[in-house]
């Protein structure tokens, strides 16, 4: 499974990112929520792990409801 990850503390992001690899999954991180935007736009997940508090202007809250709608129409194109 390919998972975003979508942390702007360096260490929890390194922690995730491990712990994929040690189950045999690939985590990208992503450090804003602009930045996790970019992501889904170029990348199709399995999942997107997102922190609540971000730092940059769109916090997750935000930031999801442009993700989803994305991850919904990679979903039906793919089919």
């Amino acid at each position: 499974m390919l998972f975003l990850f979508v942390e702007d503390d360096e260490n929890i992001a390194a922690a995730f990112a491990d712990l994929a690899a040690s189950l045999g999954h690939h985590a990208d991180v992503a450090c804003s929520g602009g930045e996790a935007l970019r992501m889904t736009g170029q990348t199709r997940y399995d999942t997107v792990f997102m922190d609540i508090g971000l730092p940059d202007i769109m916090d997750a809250s935000f930031a999801i409801t442009f993700v989803a709608p994305v991850r919904r129409t990679k979903l039906a194109s793919s089919r």
